[in-house]
């Protein structure tokens, strides 16, 4: 056995010291591998396109990823022409000052994998960028970007989804907005837009105020500068212009041919104070500036329009009505909970209604204590339907109206119109109960159609200044004393018989 031991060592010994003779030295210290082209090992990180003005850091990795923290020679050329040399350096940070176009060269020193030549990295400085972010890159056409190049103008574009993706790729979206001095907005979801722009400026602030903005929209401009004035506030966004597509090419033609940056395109949306004082459309502006919300200011001049439209069904049409607060704030409930949530709630108390009724014809109550019972029974139903809709999973309720403590508000509006309209308006034991209903939920069904029409909330937004025309109108109305349209129908067979005795 020992003879097959040593027979062994003696044949595959010579393999073992041949492997070592190659990578140690006579002291025994270990040699870097050759491994052929620097630059198929390492690189140059950071960006290869920049802005006068600017300052980068420059480092080499490899391209696995591992920064490299030894010694380096950078060499910065120009047209071949050595510019600067900065020796045993880990990072080379620079800062741009004129608009050229430039080498960074990288020589590592004891690098762990032998190599040859040096690493290279070619940059672009420009002396200004146009940022696009929008829904179609195809308005930034084929040739457009050479154009600007030549001019020293870097056009960068971006699709709409990345800004609102909030993600690595967007943080260089971000970087990029930073860096330019033209931006122009072609989404079409424009408020989901500057929302993510303000949680972005929360996180790192970028200075907008000497950024020239264009927003690509079909909206107009009365409109637009209201629905987003709360947003140019919050960004400190003051140059902000409304463009058509064709006026987006006017300004790449007049960057290309180097006309002054200070001519502007299309309508101003910045906002001036002292404009409010003449209007109520500019006093309507400084509301959405100072941060006030646009869809509460839009429910506010709806309103105006709907009361006026109350007004003109009972004095002219002849439609009863019920009133005017009742109805505007059942259908306001409706447009706060929802559809089937407020139905809920008005049948619950529908129900409650109906049980006090029959109760009270048994057990004579006062007023107070039959309306401390219908509060009591109320709410009790409210638990059971929600208690039956738990159990058996029904999901026919929207619980997300529950997670707001506030709600407790319209359930009692709920509570309140219940006993307006079932005990005062409508006589629940009457012959006519049942169309007195119908009519009810006519009328708030139409004045719900009508909080949610956007085409109306745009126009009043856009034009509120017509609520003066609105307030006259109720006016003439008010003073209507001739026969409404429902008379006409019902005495037009004795104003038939007058007119022949005429």
């Amino acid at each position: 056995m020992r003879k097959y031991i040593l027979l062994f060592i003696l044949l595959f010994s010579p393999i073992f010291v041949f492997a070592q003779t190659g990578d140690t030295t006579q002291t025994g210290v270990i040699t870097p591998q050759y491994a052929g082209i620097c630059s198929d090992f390492y690189q140059i990180i950071w960006p290869a396109q920049v802005k006068v003005g600017s300052s980068h850091e420059y480092i080499i990795s490899t391209w696995s990823g591992w920064d490299i923290s030894g010694n380096v020679i950078y060499t910065l050329r120009r047209d071949g022409a050595i510019i600067e040399i900065i020796k045993d350096r880990s990072k080379y940070l620079r800062y741009f000052t004129t608009p050229w176009e430039i080498s960074i060269e990288a020589s590592i020193v004891n690098t762990p994998i032998s190599c040859e030549g040096n690493i290279i990295k070619k940059v672009r400085v420009y002396e200004s960028t146009l940022m696009y972010i929008g829904d179609d890159l195809s308005l930034i056409k084929t040739g457009i970007a050479d154009i600007l190049e030549k001019k020293d103008i870097l056009l960068e574009g971006s699709m709409d989804k990345t800004i609102l993706s909030q993600n690595d790729e967007s943080q260089v979206v971000w970087n990029s907005i930073d860096q330019s001095d033209t931006f122009v907005i072609g989404s079409k979801d424009i408020l989901g837009f500057f929302s993510n722009i303000i949680k972005f400026q929360k996180i790192k602030p970028i200075n907008f105020t000497k950024k020239k903005i264009y927003i690509i929209s079909g909206f107009s401009k009365p409109f637009l500068s209201k629905i987003i004035a709360s947003s140019l506030s919050q960004i400190g966004a003051t140059r902000v212009f409304l463009i058509s597509e064709n006026q987006f090419y006017s300004i790449v033609t007049r960057l290309s041919t180097g006309e002054k940056e200070d001519i502007s395109i299309g309508q101003e949306l910045s906002y001036e104070k002292w404009n409010t004082v003449y209007s109520l459309n500019g006093f309507i502006e400084f509301l959405a500036y100072a941060w006030f919300s646009y869809q509460l200011l839009a429910i506010l001049l709806s309103v105006t329009f709907i009361v006026l439209v109350l007004n003109f069904l009972k004095q002219i049409v002849g439609f009863n009505v019920f009133g005017i607060y009742y109805p505007v704030l059942f259908a306001l409930t409706i447009v706060s909970l929802g559809f089937s949530t407020a139905f809920m709630f008005i049948s619950i108390g529908f129900i409650s209604i109906i049980a006090i009724n029959l109760f009270s014809k048994k057990v004579h109550l006062l007023l107070h204590a039959k309306r401390a019972l219908l509060v009591s029974i109320y709410i009790l139903l409210l638990l059971l339907i929600l208690w039956v809709d738990n159990f058996f999973e029904f999901s026919f309720i929207d619980y997300s109206n529950f997670d707001n403590p506030l709600v407790i508000f319209p359930l009692f509006i709920t509570i309140i119109l219940s006993d307006k309209i079932f005990q005062e308006d409508i006589n629940m034991f009457g012959k006519s109960w049942i169309f007195d209903i119908l009519q009810y939920g006519i009328i708030a069904f139409t004045i719900y159609v009508l909080f949610e029409y956007k085409t109306l909330q745009y126009f009043l937004i856009s034009y509120p200044d017509v609520i003066i025309l609105v307030v006259i109108m109720n006016i003439v109305v008010g003073r209507y004393m001739w026969l409404q349209v429902f008379e006409y129908f019902r005495f037009a067979p004795l104003l038939r018989k007058l007119d022949e005795e005429e």
